[in-house]
């Protein structure tokens, strides 16, 4: 099994409530939603969330980028080998959690499926 096709979704959580009501900042939140297709008809997904700049120093659009550093490493690599594709990625670019968490998430669920091919829902 080969990953074939990444596809990244930017989706913005715009009602929500802040934290404490002395903090009235209207921040969207926002969240990364990755696809990972396979030559083998698999969909794999992953999503992670940057806290508001407030709360920590990252934003939404870390994920995206880091994305874009790391797409060489992920086509055509096998996604059943977890350990090694997080290894090639963290020898890739130090830091980007949220990158590297929305890709984890991405590849166990690959993983999964794989192995018990019947989990996927299907339309």
């Amino acid at each position: 099994m080969k990953i074939t096709g990444l596809a990244a979704y930017r989706v913005v959580l715009d009602k929500w409530k802040p934290y404490t009501h002395a903090l009235e900042i209207s921040i969207p939140l926002e969240t990364t939603v990755l696809r990972s297709d396979t030559d083998e008809g698999l969909g794999g997904w992953g999503e992670t969330m940057t806290p508001p700049s407030y709360y920590l120093p990252t934003s939404p659009q870390t994920a995206h980028v880091g994305l874009d550093l790391i797409v060489s490493i992920l086509l055509g690599a096998e996604p059943r080998n977890h350990r090694a594709r997080m290894e090639e990625i963290a020898f890739a670019m130090r830091g980007h959690k949220p990158t590297k968490s929305v890709v984890d998430m991405a590849l166990w669920d690959l993983g999964g499926k794989a192995r018990d091919p019947f989990t996927e829902w299907r339309a």
